[in-house]
């Protein structure tokens, strides 16, 4: 059976080139200790725990036509390094390398409501993440010099164009490198340097109040938080790296609603978890080799409320995305040398809900009020175009 998906293509060309502004760029530093309201939570046990194998059920994909709505392009100066998000009003385009600048259209007027500019990029500061959460805007950059992984955080308000300095604010957390944005909750990695632990930080956006939810094992590292749309967060616990060693990454998912310890997800091999992503009836995620022969190939799964694993066949690693109540994934078809975009749910079947054209690539997709954004560019490597599709 065959079933229609709707995709809205923003144009990004009106916001290229424009000038920015410099956002202050005060050095942030480390706390010596834990700001007043941290709440400290069990860590679990440091060893992994062996699991059950996944029954032989798996999702067939089905092929949806996709409805394309063209409004536009945008010249490529950077494929590697761009990066969009929409929400359904306010579009993002954050290019990370040869502009170093994040600009925010309100699409319903054309209006730039926001230009933000790396100020210091010959001390090796680049725009590193974007989230939308109306209407607010979170902001990342990162330093490629520095190794110990410095971040710069901002938010701004949509509304006036106003923004402020996350990292640098009295109390609040040093920032890590791994953040995400759902449900107008901001989550990230924080670092006790003194007790040699990394923690889960989630705060609200529009207070900015602040809570410490989860700290592992002593030298254990935790990133790639994912909050789901059920009020919890899908993070990765990891060795730290040790030369000439592969390091036991594993997965957890923790309800944001309460105070219970996380629960680990049955990887199918043990400390091979590379990242997962949760939605109210499901738990996916993907499992890669860090020795294997081309780490960009996964293998996907998925765990339903009984307990139940699906196989969800081949994942190019990285892209597992909750998004609305769907899980979305991508691979690439080597005999077109093209790239899909897939999405699943329960009491659904698996769905193509994208494939680009021969020769063409597809970025890793964003989710923002339900609203899933790609960026795909052409054969020639000369444009991009922005992809949002809406909620269903």
């Amino acid at each position: 059976m065959i079933r229609h998906a709707r995709a809205v293509f923003m144009v990004t060309a009106v916001i290229l080139g424009l000038p920015g502004c410099s956002p202050d760029a005060n050095p942030s530093s480390t706390p010596a200790s834990p700001p007043p309201n941290t709440t400290a939570v069990a860590s679990p046990t440091t060893e992994p725990t062996p699991q059950p194998s996944p029954t032989d059920r798996h999702v067939d994909p089905i092929r949806v036509d996709w409805e394309w709505q063209q409004l536009g392009v945008a010249p490529l100066l950077e494929w590697s390094a761009a990066s969009s998000v929409f929400d359904g009003r306010y579009l993002v385009d954050q290019a990370r390398s040869t502009r170093r600048s994040t600009f925010v259209v309100d699409t319903a007027d054309g209006s730039v409501v926001v230009r933000h500019r790396v100020a210091d990029v010959e001390a090796g500061w680049i725009p590193h993440q974007a989230f939308l959460s109306d209407p607010w805007l979170i902001v990342t950059e990162a330093n490629t010099i520095d190794r110990g992984g410095s971040l710069r955080a901002y938010r701004y308000d949509l509304r006036s164009g106003e923004h402020e300095r996350l990292d640098t604010l009295e109390g609040f957390p040093e920032p890590g490198l791994s953040w995400s944005v759902a449900n107008g909750l901001a989550v990230f990695d924080t670092k006790h340097l003194d007790r040699l632990v990394d923690c889960l930080v989630t705060a609200d956006i529009e207070t900015l109040e602040w809570r410490e939810r989860w700290c592992g094992p002593t030298l254990k590292l935790v990133d790639w938080p994912r909050p789901g749309p059920d009020g919890t967060v899908t993070f990765r616990l990891q060795d730290e790296p040790v030369p000439e060693a592969e390091p036991c990454v594993r997965l957890f998912r923790l309800s944001l609603a309460d105070d219970e310890e996380p629960v680990e997800l049955p990887l199918q091999e043990l400390c091979k978890a590379f990242s997962g992503a949760g939605g109210p009836d499901w738990t996916a995620w993907s499992e890669v080799g860090l020795r294997a022969e081309f780490i960009g190939r996964s293998k996907g799964f998925a765990q339903l409320p009984d307990g139940t694993i699906l196989s969800l066949g081949r994942v190019q690693t990285g892209t597992i995305t909750a998004c609305g109540d769907w899980v979305y994934w991508q691979d690439d078809v080597a005999a077109r040398s093209s790239e899909r975009l897939y999405r699943w749910r329960p009491g659904r079947e698996a769905e193509i809900v994208f494939e680009t054209p021969v020769n063409s690539l597809l970025g890793t997709q964003q989710c923002a009020n339900g609203w899933l954004t790609v960026v795909v560019a052409d054969e020639g490597a000369t444009e991009t175009t922005y992809a949002a599709l809406p909620p269903d």
